[in-house]
């Protein structure tokens, strides 16, 4: 065996298992910290979309469905003029497997910007209908 080879071996089997937990301990964490300072500035800010918004995405990124749900629900209910909040639920309802309820939020949206002359949003809401429709 090559000290090339070696060192390799050592490299992927003895020092990359170590390196993929802490690496994914150290995300976790970070992402932990981030939902503390978010809830920290909501706390502050309780009437703030784009917080609300904040936080939906990143326990979608951690996939925790019943927070991230909750906190679209919530932007909808309270702030529904907040435009993006259409498409990104819409999609997570996709994800989710709730091609209806996307359908209806795309549609609400589509509504919604047509309301507030943001025609670059309702294209990409069409577009998102449209192609969840295509897949059905």
């Amino acid at each position: 065996m090559q000290a090339s080879e070696f060192s390799l071996n050592y490299l992927f089997n003895d020092i990359c298992p170590y390196l993929v937990f802490y690496l994914a301990d150290k995300r976790t964490k970070i992402m932990a910290d981030r939902l503390n300072q978010l809830q920290l500035f909501l706390e502050e800010s309780p009437n703030s979309p784009f917080l609300l918004f904040a936080l939906a995405k990143e326990y979608e990124k951690i996939e925790n469905d019943s927070q991230a749900g909750h906190y679209f629900k919530k932007l909808i209910e309270e702030h529904p003029t907040y435009i993006g909040t259409y498409y990104h639920y819409g999609k997570w309802l996709e994800e989710m497997e709730e091609p209806e309820k996307a359908l209806g939020i795309y549609e609400k949206g589509i509504e919604v910007a047509s309301q507030e002359k943001d025609q670059h949003a309702k294209s990409e809401l069409m577009n998102a209908r449209m192609n969840l429709e295509l897949e059905r």
